[in-house]
């Protein structure tokens, strides 16, 4: 049987050919083109699906960047798809499905919602059931998802919590929001915050990495804008887990690529925890998530397998 996992997030495609048993024969990987509006965003995910080259797919499964009805047969909004913002007409999540595919076969999730649930079934074969886990995303948005006992609680939502009600950013997030966490904290927010502080950080796809590696280097001023981050991360976490209680949290994404900033994550959420936040969260619980770039597409692959 052919298995195909989609993660057709914001900025990029990742298709991937899975066995029966979720290994992985083959990936590929493609720009989004999200930010030039839903038909484009769509001719990427048939692009990705096609550079497989699968003559017959007998089982697929999407993850998108998006927030479904609860039924799962409409996207309501996506802040990252230009032209599905929060009040727009819903569309069929048939509409996103490529000619290559059967809608009626296809398997349709939020990514993060697709990314933790990968995470629990690794851990699960681990010998590691964690009954209830809370994962993150943390690159270009903040996606989060909560599986409990192996089962995708919907409505999880946490980039767009909202931390700040009296100090707004400038600029808001792509669903409207400028007081939610993504608004604050998502990586584009974390450069265009750097470039006003440091110079010669380069394009966007390594200006990141030159933050990170700038702070660990000792750089003032990149220091400051990690530190922060992770303080309103940290605080996030905490008003996510009062309502969650997970037994752990998984975060995943370029802004948790490195040990120290696990560690200082685990620092700043025991320093703002106190009373209920510290029985809801506790610092040991938090790891960075175990499958990385592979996650949303393992997670899409198993949502498939289920639906066949």
């Amino acid at each position: 049987m052919n298995v195909i996992g989609i993660d057709a997030g914001a900025t990029w495609i990742k298709a991937g050919l899975f066995s029966p048993e979720l290994e992985i024969i083959k990936t590929v990987k493609t720009a989004s083109g999200a930010g030039r509006g839903i038909k484009e965003y769509i001719d990427s995910i048939a692009a990705a699906v096609e550079k497989l080259g699968v003559s017959k797919v007998e089982a697929a499964g999407l993850a998108l960047p998006a927030t479904l009805t609860a039924d799962g047969r409409e996207v309501k909004y996506a802040g990252n798809i230009k032209g599905l913002t929060v009040g727009s007409r819903p569309v069929p999540v048939s509409h996103f499905v490529p000619g290559l595919l059967n809608p009626a076969n296809v398997a349709v999730e939020n990514d993060a919602n697709c990314a933790a649930l990968a995470e629990w079934q690794k851990r699960r074969g681990e010998g590691r059931p964690e009954i209830r886990l809370l994962h993150l995303t943390w690159g270009t948005g903040i996606g989060t998802g909560l599986v409990v006992d192996g089962k995708i609680q919907y409505g999880w939502e946490g980039g767009h919590l909202p931390v700040s009600w009296e100090n707004p950013v400038p600029g808001a997030c792509g669903c409207g929001s400028r007081v939610d966490l993504e608004a604050r904290i998502a990586v584009p927010k974390l450069v265009s915050l750097a470039r006003s502080k440091i110079e010669g950080l380069g394009d966007a796809k390594e200006a990141f990495k030159n933050i990170l590696d700038q702070a660990e280097a000792g750089n003032l001023a990149a220091g400051e804008v990690i530190e922060e981050a992770l303080l309103w991360m940290a605080r996030g976490l905490l008003a996510m887990s009062i309502v969650a209680y997970p037994d752990l949290v998984a975060i995943g994404g370029a802004a948790m690529s490195r040990d120290w900033l696990l560690a200082d994550l685990r620092r700043k959420a025991a320093d703002e925890a106190s009373g209920y936040l510290a029985d809801a969260l506790k610092p040991q619980t938090i790891w960075r998530a175990n499958l990385g770039n592979e996650a949303g597409m393992m997670g899409a692959a198993i949502l498939a397998l289920e639906k066949s």
